[in-house]
């Protein structure tokens, strides 16, 4: 079934999205090959939402290859759709991968939020956008097919396609304030964990610098899919005929890239390293045991004062 007019308001780039389609499948496959290798599961959320990334410029690139406003429904509501919910995927990676810091360095008296309700908080949080954004988008991809007749619009079509709309900035803005907090709850801990140092965080150094650079990484990816849910939320508001969504440069400057800088980050510092790190310094198979702190800069200052922290792995 076919009608360009109700798709997309510009002649979509082939070489942009074959470009794209080459880079998120090279970037998937090493995540994968690192996934595998190092044995760090909880990254198979970034490789699903990679594939997602690779799928949606495929098929954005099957569109581009079709006559000008004569382009088929298929490959725009899989573009559409799986480009709105791939970063929803990297972001449970990226919650998960904080639960592992504090792990690791024997840190959860310096997390404001204890470890686990951390991890299930936030990815929980991650699945309820991924669904309303999934629902929102299957709705304004149906309002688009029901509209491909070519007679007036129906109220109904019409409150479909809105209602599609409304949950998909919903979607994006209940993602934006949970990566709101999540950079606040990381950058608390981060903190306490630099004032009050525990035995974990800061030997050996091997694990001491692996924890720093993952950290520093998760914020900067978390702004990168920040500011591309903003830019999103934008876009929806405009409307099909807004400044956003009528041209194609805003897909690839602040949604391709940010995703795809996303997981160049993410190999280069890749987060399964604190899954071997954490086999490593798992005792007996049991328990992480974190020392007393090495220094108390301001000792009964903190609530619950110095104390060993005992987690289990």
């Amino acid at each position: 079934m076919r009608h360009g007019h109700a798709l997309y308001a510009y002649r979509p780039s082939k070489a942009g999205a074959v470009i794209f389609c080459i880079l998120f499948i090279g970037a998937t496959g090493i995540h994968m090959w690192k996934m595998v290798r190092r044995r760090s599961w909880f990254m198979t959320a970034f490789v699903i939402g990679g594939i997602l990334e690779f799928i949606g410029y495929a098929c954005r690139s099957a569109s581009a290859s079709q006559p000008f406003n004569d382009y088929t429904i298929f490959p725009y509501a899989i573009q559409n759709t799986y480009l709105l919910l791939a970063p929803t995927l990297f972001a449970a990676s990226v919650y998960m991968t904080l639960g592992r810091v504090v792990l690791l360095t024997g840190g959860e008296g310096r997390s404001p939020v204890a470890r686990a309700r951390l991890t299930k908080a936030f990815v929980t949080g991650d699945v309820v956008c991924l669904l309303v954004q999934g629902g929102g988008g299957g709705m304004s991809t149906a309002a688009a097919l029901s509209g491909m007749s070519g007679n007036p619009i129906s109220s109904s079509n019409e409150l479909l396609a809105n209602a599609g709309k409304g949950l998909t900035i919903f979607g994006l803005v209940a993602q934006v304030v949970m990566f709101a907090g999540f950079v606040g709850v990381a950058g608390v801990f981060h903190a306490r964990l630099n004032k009050w140092p525990t035995a974990g965080s800061v030997a050996p150094e091997g694990v001491a610098r692996c924890w720093r650079r993952v950290m520093r990484a998760l914020y900067l990816v978390s702004a990168l899919v920040m500011v591309r849910n903003l830019v999103r939320v934008v876009e929806y508001c405009q409307g099909t005929g807004g400044y956003i969504m009528t041209h194609e440069a805003f897909i690839y400057v602040f949604d391709a890239l940010p995703m795809l800088v996303s997981m160049v980050v993410l190999a280069v510092v890749y987060p399964g390293e604190l899954t071997v790190l954490l086999k490593e310094e798992n005792v007996g198979g049991g328990a992480y045991v974190s020392d007393e702190l090495l220094s108390d800069r301001s000792t009964g200052s903190r609530k619950g004062g110095v104390h060993d922290v005992v987690q289990q792995a």
